[in-house]
């Protein structure tokens, strides 16, 4: 377990900028769990959770499940992710509130993870980001789509601002 993951488990926003500046660009990898469980956590599947510690140098807030594009690859996001970009990760769903400019968070970069739909989304669709940093279904047949999607739907959403397991894995390109 590294230093990161012993100060600041995920589910929380980091305000200290020295312990942030410090563990900046901190990769570890988390246990597939519920963590609004009260007590005892529930395991929700045997799959890893990879994270890396960023901060955000953007200017408005970052949702929760929202998906990012980097300021500074492995450092720092700059924004949501727009309609077809190619996003960085997934804000910590888990956190209880948005991320201001200048907090430190786990940004995920592959596993499960609850991600904000923009629309509809079928279980086992392959997704891509919307507008705003939402996932929406995507088509992988030309290679605009397929560079642009990001994983595949584990649980199916019914419209938009829902927070559904995705299986994302966001390539470092």
């Amino acid at each position: 377990m590294s230093d990161a993951v012993a100060l600041y488990p995920r589910g929380q926003k980091i305000s200290d900028a020295f312990a942030g500046t410090h563990l900046l660009g901190a990769q570890t990898h988390f246990e597939d769990l519920d963590l609004s469980a009260v007590g005892v956590k529930t395991r929700l599947s045997a799959s890893q959770v990879q994270a890396t510690l960023v901060k955000y140098t953007g200017g408005s807030t970052l949702a929760a499940g929202s998906i990012c594009k980097w300021g500074v690859p492995g450092q720092s996001v700059a924004a949501n992710a727009g309609a077809d970009e190619i996003g960085c990760g997934v804000v910590d769903p888990d956190i209880n509130s948005a991320v201001q400019p200048n907090e430190y968070f786990w940004l995920i970069t592959k596993g499960p993870v609850k991600v904000l739909s923009s629309a509809a989304i079928a279980a086992n669709a392959s997704v891509k980001a919307a507008a705003s940093g939402k996932a929406v279904t995507t088509t992988v047949a030309d290679t605009a789509n397929m560079r642009s999607a990001f994983g595949k739907a584990i649980e199916a959403a019914s419209g938009a601002d829902e927070l559904k397991r995705v299986l994302v894995d966001f390539r470092d390109i």
